[in-house]
């Protein structure tokens, strides 16, 4: 009856008060402003470099032009230079002297026995290719043509021979959306990659939090705009800019904004308050990066255990029990007699202070 003891363990229930604010992260301030809602960050940085591939969407003809000979024809009384690149056509198809030429002029004989005069056209062969690539400029042997934009009773034209090679094919190229696309996406993986990059360097009780502002140092695509290619590729390097700030710096923040939500006989646990954020406003004149925050941290009844023991002296077992559980801030209860056997002899706590024993501990 005299040296039994009572040992009594609480384990006391915690729980979260939250609030939605807005946190200004600014590297300009030189400490933080917990009344204002500035937290004082410094500006970091992360370089990163990949590449992606994907298929081309652009459409192009390619193909060999058509070449042949023609005869020019000069039915005027004066010898004509026409130089190169020169055009003729023939319907809706072009083509182009290879070469300078000149044709002679006509020339007039009497026809014997006096019957008038034979005119007989100066004419001359030369070269020419189509100018557009493709198989229709392949014309046929005889076909007539007209000279730039003269009439055909002063010069024409005549292929001599069927024109040849004229050939075309759609091919795939690199086209403007493709590298569009291209860098839209890369940006798009890049900036994932950096998010993540700064949430794994978050350590050491230091927090980073991008700044969506970034920096492309190069880029480098495999192919050039309208190149024939099945896939192309683009090489970026990206400099990325975030935010960092200490959790000493935070704690004062969450007091201030939680504080008031704490209620009478409770406390904040003295443990890493909790940010869930994400940038809603980046200052185009600074870094400062405006953050819709959740703050949020525990809070716990504030119990001494010899507090508690003084309650509980000289209680029986069940009165000790059934005052422990009509107290909120108690997750579990646990009563324990040494030796066991006096609890069903006495169920009684002990009156004096030195044989109960009080642990309060947290869940």
């Amino acid at each position: 009856w005299l040296l039994y003891q009572v040992k009594v363990q609480l384990v006391i229930a915690t729980s979260v008060v939250t609030d939605d604010v807005q946190i200004t992260l600014d590297p300009a301030s030189p400490a933080s402003d917990p009344e204002k809602l500035i937290l004082k960050a410094d500006l970091v940085s992360k370089e990163l470099n990949d590449t992606l591939t994907q298929e081309t969407t652009g459409v192009k003809l390619v193909g060999e032009k058509a070449k042949g000979t023609i005869v020019l024809y000069n039915k005027t009384n004066a010898p004509k230079t026409f130089s190169k690149d020169t055009r003729l056509q023939a319907e809706a198809l072009q083509f182009v002297l290879d070469e300078d030429v000149e044709v002679a002029s006509a020339s007039v004989s009497e026809i014997s026995g006096g019957d008038g005069e034979k005119r007989d056209y100066g004419k001359k062969e030369v070269a020419v290719t189509a100018v557009a690539i493709g198989a229709q400029s392949n014309i046929a042997k005889d076909t007539q043509l007209k000279v730039a934009s003269f009439d055909t009773s002063t010069y024409a034209a005549i292929a001599k021979e069927s024109f040849s090679g004229g050939s075309s094919r759609e091919v795939r190229v690199v086209s403007a959306d493709d590298q569009q696309k291209l860098q839209k996406d890369l940006i798009e993986s890049l900036t994932k990659k950096a998010a993540a990059a700064f949430k794994q360097d978050s350590v050491d009780g230091k927090y980073i939090i991008p700044t969506g502002k970034l920096k492309t140092e190069e880029a480098t695509y495999s192919a050039t705009l309208g190149k024939e290619a099945d896939n192309v590729s683009l090489t970026m390097t990206v400099n990325f800019e975030g935010v960092a700030y200490a959790r000493e710096d935070v704690k004062p923040l969450v007091l201030r904004v939680l504080g008031d939500q704490v209620a009478e006989g409770y406390q904040l646990v003295d443990a890493e308050p909790e940010i869930l954020s994400s940038p809603s406003k980046i200052s185009t004149n600074s870094a400062k990066v405006v953050l819709d925050a959740n703050v949020s941290s525990k809070i716990k009844p504030i119990v001494t255990a010899d507090a508690v023991r003084d309650t509980l002296l000289g209680k029986t077992h069940a009165q000790a029990v059934d005052h422990l559980k009509q107290r909120s801030e108690f997750e579990s209860i646990t009563i324990t007699y040494t030796p066991p056997f006096v609890r069903q002899l006495f169920g009684l706590i002990p009156a004096q202070a030195n044989r109960v024993i009080v642990e309060v501990t947290e869940d």
